[in-house]
């Protein structure tokens, strides 16, 4: 008898949270929207849409990466971004020798 891989459950997509009101953080907000957007009308390289579970683990990313740009003092949105500052946010979110699941889960979560 064979038994089916248990899974972690994954958190839905998380609904925007109340921002401050700075302009680069309500640009995030809309870029973000933006990008959530893209990923539901856009197939998969498959040609399969995207599953929510997909969508909220990209989100969960963004998230990341948009509360990382809020405290470093990165006040704009992402589109304004450098390449060192990308390559910053990867290498503090990496473990060393960590499985995927370790690393989406360190993404996920709060800086």
């Amino acid at each position: 008898m064979t038994t089916a891989p248990i899974r972690a459950p994954h958190r839905p997509a998380r609904a925007l949270r109340a921002m401050s009101a700075t302009p680069g953080q309500a640009t995030r907000a809309e870029q973000r929207d933006l990008f959530a957007d893209t990923l539901r009308a856009e197939p998969s390289k498959r040609g399969k849409p995207y599953s929510e579970r997909t969508i909220g683990a990209y989100l969960d990313a963004v998230d990341s990466l948009g509360r990382w740009l809020t405290t470093t003092g990165h006040p704009d949105g992402f589109d304004t971004m450098t390449v060192a500052q990308f390559n910053s946010w990867k290498y503090v979110t990496r473990l060393p020798n960590a499985s995927a699941y370790a690393i989406s889960r360190r993404v996920a979560s709060p800086i």
